[in-house]
């Protein structure tokens, strides 16, 4: 949220300071550029981690929710008073292991079944990164999104070399 702030006000300075409208626009699309490429890079991070990953039967044993600790002005640990993020929680092999992506909100009825399952485990140096079939889908998903935005975002870019 504080990012978004700060940008407004960086662009209400601008807009202040008589930057014109054009390159107001230009700058926001550079940045809109920036953070759809690297969340592209993100994606195809998880593609090669899954294609590196083997499938294994799993239990979906629930889920459990994360909480941030902060630490107020005494520098005491203290956790917040929120729920947290949701992660799905699977059995394999004896050993409780967390999903890698954050549990959806609604139709976790759906989406979480329980029982027999499979998920696809990829070791990450000490880490074992899991992910059920909701992960992967949201991967495969996200990939190709993110690939036509910035496909999108290029071809706008070459044609507004051109003119």
């Amino acid at each position: 949220m504080e990012l978004i702030i700060g940008a407004a006000a960086v662009l209400g300075l601008m807009f202040l300071l008589g930057v014109e409208i054009g390159t107001i626009a230009a700058v926001v699309q550079i940045v809109l550029n920036a953070f759809t490429f690297l969340t592209l890079l993100f994606f195809l991070f998880c593609v090669f981690v899954l294609l590196r990953s083997k499938k294994y039967g799993a239990e979906f044993a629930g889920l459990e929710a994360r909480q941030k600790e902060k630490s107020d002005e005494n520098k005491s640990d203290q956790t917040e008073n929120k729920q947290g993020i949701k992660f799905a929680q699977y059995i394999v092999d004896g050993n409780k292991l967390s999903n890698w992506f954050p549990a959806e909100a609604i139709m976790t009825g759906r989406i979480y079944s329980q029982g027999q399952c499979t998920v696809r485990i990829s070791k990450l140096g000490s880490k074992q990164l899991v992910f059920d079939r909701h992960s992967v889908v949201i991967v495969v998903a996200g990939t190709v999104l993110m690939g036509l935005c910035n496909a999108g975002f290029l071809v706008y870019w070459l044609l507004m070399l051109k003119a």
